[in-house]
């Protein structure tokens, strides 16, 4: 491949936002790169390059590398790359190009996944199975029943400026939120890039990487949730799950999940291990004895007008 810096120079000129691009720009490289361009990369025009574009991130040379492609990441901004690249010290030689907003987040599933979990439920969903999840998750429908539902929950509090979400995947349930909070501070946590991706489009979202498990350093907010997460968390990591919400909450903790009486695992999707029900608000407030309920209600499937996913939910106040 050889460069021609005319049109390098040319990008000295005012080009179109990247945000306006309706789709992710893939940048490919092939074969082999001699030192002249690496130097050219390296060089001040390289600079400028980098600086008009606002969005291409080069770390590390080599002569030789493999073809690689990514996508908008959340939370990258101009000469940083997003954690999950940062941290990526397996490739040799990297070029990333970066467009916010209405990216093609498809192209992300071609990236090695840079980040590791504790338990294979994490895994699993910050893998290739939580890719096809978004587009399962998604749909004007399942935001209206999400409205109906978070505005029988907000009834129920008081005085909510801030709400924190653990797990929040594409962000319908922000969206929901934006819409009946609207001076509301949101933020959000989710462990697929690909969800994270949509998640940080929504406008006035702080939405971050990583799993709910993980200590965040994140100050507490008026009102901590969590809604179909628990249930595929790994039981034995339920207690950490617990505190993080806690931890997550100056005043309301809430929850939207399957109980079941009795703790149980049910096969989903063909998968074993995936899915659990039980009696989780109750296990919190056993954990938190100064933890109490507020009240509680249940999404019905067959409801004619909202239906949602079997789901009970339940707010719970310090």
């Amino acid at each position: 491949m050889l460069a021609h810096t005319q049109p390098l120079r040319n990008l000295r000129n005012r080009v179109a936002p990247l945000s306006d691009l309706a789709h992710s720009v893939t940048v490919k490289l092939f074969t082999e790169i001699r030192p002249a361009h690496d130097a050219l990369l390296a060089s001040n025009l390289g600079k400028k390059t980098s600086t008009n574009l606002g969005a291409i991130h080069v770390t590390g040379f080599a002569s030789r590398w493999t073809e690689r492609t990514s996508s908008c990441i959340g939370g990258a901004t101009q000469g940083e790359a997003p954690a999950n690249l940062r941290h990526h010290s397996g490739l040799p030689y990297y070029l990333s190009l970066f467009v916010g907003g209405n990216c093609d987040e498809r192209s992300a599933q071609k990236r090695k996944r840079a980040l590791t979990y504790n338990t294979p439920q994490e895994n699993f969903w910050a893998g290739e199975f939580g890719d096809t999840y978004v587009d399962r998750n998604d749909g004007g429908k399942l935001l209206a029943s999400k409205i109906s539902m978070f505005s029988k929950i907000l009834a129920r509090t008081h005085d909510v400026k801030s709400v924190r979400e653990l797990g929040a995947n594409i962000g319908l349930n922000m969206l929901a939120f934006k819409n009946l909070l609207p001076a509301a501070t949101l933020q959000a946590i989710e462990i697929n890039e690909i969800a994270l991706a949509r998640l940080s489009s929504i406008e006035g979202v702080d939405a971050r990487l990583g799993s709910l498990l993980d200590d965040h350093q994140m100050a507490p907010v008026d009102m901590a949730f969590i809604a179909g997460v628990l249930i595929h968390i790994n039981p034995d990591a339920l207690e950490t799950a617990y505190q993080r919400l806690w931890e997550s909450s100056k005043r309301y903790i809430v929850m939207a999940e399957y109980y079941n009486p009795s703790p149980t695992s049910i096969t989903y999707r063909g998968h074993e291990g995936r899915l659990f029900k039980r009696d989780f608000a109750g296990e919190m407030m056993d954990k938190y004895p100064s933890l109490k309920l507020v009240d509680y209600g249940f999404v019905y499937h067959r409801d004619p007008v909202f239906p949602g996913d079997d789901l009970t939910w339940f707010v719970m106040e310090k």
